[in-house]
């Protein structure tokens, strides 16, 4: 798959989310789920799509207790688009990236399935995950078992 295939696939995703301007998203790369900023990007040296989610730092009163629920996550997903969730060391935030094989990107879904299903899913979860350690820092196994699997996916 080529440059050109993705930037097809990014026009075709546009189309079905209302998105009206397809060259400003190939060009900045970013939209937006939940409040958080998604970026879009194709690498050509390997051949796939990668999203990436930036949801910010770990709050500092529970931070530990964040890693420690993104490893269980790391531990318990699979499936094809198996998503990783990982602490930036450049920023300090939390990020949630899949990556897509060039292949996928020719069904006009599959971008917004990602996204919307099982991102959107995740992304849920995490605010869920969080919001109850923040409430209660020792829950950590218990926030952890509310994450959605990618094996669905």
């Amino acid at each position: 798959m080529s440059i050109e295939h993705y930037e097809q696939a990014i026009h075709r995703f546009c189309e079905a989310q209302g998105l009206e301007d397809p060259h400003q998203l190939l060009k900045d790369c970013l939209l937006s789920i939940d409040g958080y900023p998604l970026r879009i990007e194709f690498i050509e040296a390997i051949d796939r799509c990668r999203i990436t989610i930036d949801l910010g730092p770990p709050p500092a009163s529970v931070e530990l207790a964040c890693c420690r629920l993104l490893l269980q996550f790391n531990h318990q997903a699979d499936g094809l688009r198996q998503p990783v969730m990982s602490l930036r060391p450049q920023t300090g935030h939390i990020r949630l990236c899949v990556h897509l094989e060039a292949a996928e990107l020719v069904d006009a879904e599959v971008l917004g399935e990602v996204i919307e299903g099982q991102l959107g899913g995740i992304v849920d979860a995490w605010e869920d995950a969080l919001s109850e350690l923040l409430e209660r820092p020792s829950a950590v196994s218990d926030a952890a078992a509310q994450f959605p699997m990618s094996a669905q996916y």
